[in-house]
């Protein structure tokens, strides 16, 4: 008979053991930049259109990368994008992973759920789905949507996955146009019981695209809380403080957890994405070992005021962001300052 143990220490115990071995846990792997909605504050807008999407890798090239997965000792794998429910090879892809044995989350809209989607997930269940909810309401919802129709679809697709009792969550993200309907989608997801996380710092978007900026939060927002829970970027762990370097105070430099886009390129920051660290030329363990001393020999060659400002755990400045809006990795934000001054007010 087998001795069962709780998922928490399973993964706990996963993790640490990958770790001391140097073998990476987790992959978040971007099926599309492709989206058939178009939220104001999205982060890939600017790459989802048909010639973007054209580049986007093959399924026997996706096959490839999910094998190099395997080989290289990941067990958790995200499949995100854009939605990667809108790739029509994603059925295929799904059962692919699911057969190699990995442990699979989806990220997704829920627009595009389909039928089959349904029946797969059914008969192979992932770990879970997060559907981002931005709104309860339906006006509310497509202004954010930017799509006519959209939440009647969605929240039929959130009430399919209840039905079929798939493993579900749901998330949103906090702009300046929900902000006062946060406690509606609470109330939903208390209704419903369902998990629920959000996010509140919205940053520019790939390719130095401002329009994100448009929908934050004003800072004052942030003093209302009893404390800021630190930086939005997850702080390295404590025993892994050896390879933290004075500009990246996430776990960039670790090697744990990594991220590859739609075109094959590799990365430990969803938001800096360089086109020389590609899985498919170097296999995933070298490009992941690549990718891991790119992070680690990063540092602040300016006199940026970042370096040593003791406000960093506070105010949410990172590099990515700073990449994403500035095109420096260094720069401070003013959005970031102005966070930090309004936490002097709490």
């Amino acid at each position: 008979m087998l001795n069962q143990i709780s998922y928490k220490k399973f993964s706990l115990n996963t993790h640490l053991d990958n770790l001391r071995s140097g073998r990476p846990n987790s992959c978040q792997l971007e099926l599309t930049y492709g989206c058939g909605l178009r939220c104001v504050h999205c982060y890939v807008a600017s790459y989802n259109r048909p010639e973007s999407i054209a580049r986007e890798l093959s399924t026997a090239k996706v096959k490839k990368i999910i094998d190099e997965l395997r080989n290289a000792g990941v067990l958790w794998v995200c499949f995100t994008g854009g939605d990667p429910l809108t790739r029509k090879d994603f059925c295929e892809l799904y059962t692919y992973a699911r057969e190699k044995g990995f442990l699979i989350t989806i990220f997704t809209n829920g627009y595009s759920l389909r039928q089959e989607h349904i029946e797969l997930f059914r008969r192979q269940p992932p770990f879970i789905i997060e559907i981002t909810l931005n709104a309860v309401d339906k006006g509310l919802y497509e202004k954010i949507s930017g799509v006519k129709g959209s939440f009647k679809k969605v929240m039929a697709s959130i009430g399919a996955l209840r039905r079929h009792k798939i493993p579900l969550k749901i998330k949103a993200m906090v702009t300046k146009l929900n902000s006062q309907h946060i406690g509606k989608i609470k109330k939903y997801a208390l209704v419903n019981d369902l998990p629920l996380a959000l996010d509140d710092f919205l940053h520019a978007g790939l390719g130095l695209s401002p329009r994100p900026l448009e929908f934050r939060l004003p800072p004052e927002y942030f003093s209302l809380r009893t404390k800021r829970k630190g930086n939005s970027c997850p702080v390295i762990p404590k025993e892994r403080k050896a390879v933290r370097n004075a500009l990246f105070p996430c776990v960039a430099a670790g090697g744990d957890g990594f991220q590859i886009g739609p075109y094959g390129h590799i990365s430990a920051c969803c938001l800096i994405r360089r086109p020389d660290l590609n899985v498919l030329k170097n296999g995933v363990g070298p490009a992941v070992k690549k990718m891991v001393e790119y992070f680690r020999n990063l540092d602040f060659t300016t006199d940026s005021k970042c370096k040593t400002c003791a406000r960093r755990d506070e105010c949410g400045w990172c590099p990515g962001k700073a990449w994403v809006e500035t095109g420096s990795l260094e720069k401070p934000l003013d959005y970031c300052c102005a966070i930090a001054k309004a936490n002097d007010n709490q």
